[in-house]
């Protein structure tokens, strides 16, 4: 569950600001443009010890990235910072699953990050693993739509849910 929300204006491209979940409900939905707050903006090639930084100057929480074209190419928490300094940090709202998850006989739920060697080595498989790190993008390369639709089949693989965003 997420607390602050990037609100744009148009398109993702046009973030003008964030909303905290809190500001949102003491606001009781009547004026949600007063609960707007001013939102951190760096270029993606912002180094993580110094986007910390401007962070804790900032006194804020999210930062959203600008690609080199000034585009938005991706939202940075707090939480995402400290949990590459120290790994994974889990709360009251995450639910860990399996990398792997057996469906039934010949069927199993497998984790799109899940990396193409250790999917290999579990089932015996020799996938190309050439280009692609995850099961994820290695499923990605032999589809034609991206994302792939729910329930579309590659060679012995279907995609059973859309990736976060998709």
């Amino acid at each position: 569950m997420r607390t602050r929300y990037p609100v744009y204006n148009g398109d993702k491209d046009h973030i003008i600001g964030f909303i905290h979940i809190k500001d949102l409900m003491r606001s009781q939905l009547t004026d949600t443009i007063s609960v707007i707050r001013p939102i951190l903006a760096v270029p993606d090639s912002t180094p993580i010890s110094d986007l910390l930084k401007r962070m804790q100057r900032s006194k804020t929480q999210i930062a959203i990235l600008i690609d080199e074209y000034g585009g938005t190419s991706g939202l940075v928490t707090l939480e995402d910072i400290m949990e590459e300094i120290v790994g994974e940090i889990q709360d009251e709202f995450d639910q860990e699953r399996p990398s792997i998850e057996k469906v039934d006989e010949m069927e199993y739920s497998i984790d799109g990050l899940m990396l193409i060697e250790e999917v290999s080595e579990r089932f015996g498989l020799d996938m190309d693993r050439a280009d692609y790190d995850t099961i994820g993008g290695w499923l990605y390369s032999r589809v034609e739509a991206i994302p792939p639709e729910v329930g579309q089949s590659v060679e012995r693989f279907r995609s059973i849910e859309k990736p976060c965003g998709g």
